[in-house]
């Protein structure tokens, strides 16, 4: 026989969970069955069961992140509606039930109501993540509405009074359950948002049955809160506890004393936040300052310095004059001198003395100033105003 074509075991499971995931009437059920062989993972959290009625059985399993939202504890022979998918678990080959949710029979009808009613307004919207509104990160005054008489309001002061005391608490009384309980919190919600006064609203009540809870489950509300102009923090029940309310809201605390953690911050944080900005500030301040001193000092010395150079100017025009008036009246003084050196110059100048009669004579290119430098017969040159005569000596007589 040809095996070129034959399937492993593994293709033919991964095919068969192929088409049960791709079924979409198995990717949603609801299925009622009773608790068998029912067994708590110690570390993985997961539940494994079989759910079975007088004529079949299926294998379930419900992973630990949906069991840690049970409001109660499964046990064998416990009658439960659950939802969830139908898949294939490959390595065994065995389809079974994935749950994500888990009611006791009893609450059946009101938890399909619940569903149908929590699908029809995911579609509508209301818990679309882009609708919903940012917390403040500081409130003046945070709103809560819950019963006057119960324990949540005092937790919930408690813990706002200690966390942030600088803010207000604006107390709307109104019922949490029984029938004028929805009107009650639409009241709270349409008062808080009509005046404006308080930044952030609570919604909170305490733990108790499903049928306890229904007034936050109801459509009106869930509608009342989408409209909210101001942000809404729900906190109702118990972690385990989920309610429409919890969906629509801005945002879900588990509790209503996480719904007031939520709603206010930490002032011992915010007080450290401060310090850490303060001294940033300050150290800033500090470097800003400091670069301004040195800054100013450097204009201090170019000042100075300006000053300095400014006397120094003064008193260098002031030499300049002092050096001009010297010079020109050294110059004057020069000048007398000079002139009076040209008289006598003048006055000892040869051409004048021959201009009036008498003569240079010069034997060769030596001045005759005595007989005794000419012996007869040499040639002699007599220089007078107005010429030259050439002569010789004849005759030479001494005094």
């Amino acid at each position: 026989m040809e095996n070129n074509f034959a399937l492993s075991v593994k293709q033919v499971n991964l095919y068969v969970k192929t088409l049960l995931d791709s079924d979409r009437a198995l990717s949603s059920v609801m299925v009622q069955g009773e608790i068998s062989n029912f067994t708590r993972h110690l570390k993985s959290g997961h539940l494994y069961f079989t759910l079975k009625d007088d004529q079949a059985a299926i294998k379930a399993v419900m992973f630990k992140t949906s069991a840690v939202r049970l409001s109660f504890l499964p046990a064998n022979g416990q009658t439960v509606i659950i939802h969830g998918r139908i898949s294939l678990y490959e390595r065994d080959g065995q389809y079974q039930l994935y749950a994500d949710t888990m009611v006791p029979a009893g609450l059946g009808q009101a938890y399909l109501s619940f569903l149908a009613l929590k699908d029809r307004l995911a579609q509508q919207g209301l818990f679309s993540p882009e609708h919903k509104k940012n917390l403040p990160a500081y409130p003046s005054v945070i709103g809560v509405a819950t019963s006057p008489t119960g324990a949540a309001v005092q937790d919930v002061c408690s813990i706002l009074a200690r966390r942030w005391p600088l803010a207000k608490i604006l107390l709307f009384p109104c019922l949490v359950q029984g029938e004028e309980a929805v009107d009650s919190l639409i009241q709270a919600v349409r008062y808080f948002n009509s005046d404006r006064r308080a930044d952030v609203l609570l919604l909170v009540r305490g733990g108790g049955s499903y049928e306890d809870l229904a007034a936050f489950n109801d459509e009106n509300l869930a509608f009342a809160v989408y409209d909210s102009e101001i942000p809404i923090v729900s906190g109702v029940g118990h972690e385990t506890d989920y309610t429409i309310l919890d969906f629509v809201a801005d945002s879900r605390g588990a509790t209503p004393s996480a719904a007031a953690e939520l709603a206010s911050p930490e002032i011992s944080e915010v007080m450290l936040q401060l310090t850490a900005v303060s001294s940033k500030i300050a150290f800033c301040l500090s470097s800003v300052l400091q670069a301004e001193q040195l800054r100013l000092q450097d204009l201090d010395r170019r000042i100075r310095l300006r000053e300095i150079i400014k006397r120094q100017q003064i008193q260098l025009a002031s030499l300049q004059k002092d050096i001009l008036v010297s010079f020109e009246n050294h110059l004057q003084k020069q000048r007398a001198k000079l002139s009076e050196l040209l008289v006598r110059i003048e006055a000892y100048n040869p051409l004048n003395v021959l201009g009036r009669g008498f003569g240079l004579i010069r034997n060769g290119s030596v001045s005759v100033k005595s007989v005794e430098q000419v012996q007869p017969g040499d040639l002699i040159d007599i220089l007078l105003k107005d010429g030259e005569i050439y002569c010789a000596a004849k005759e030479i007589k001494r005094k």
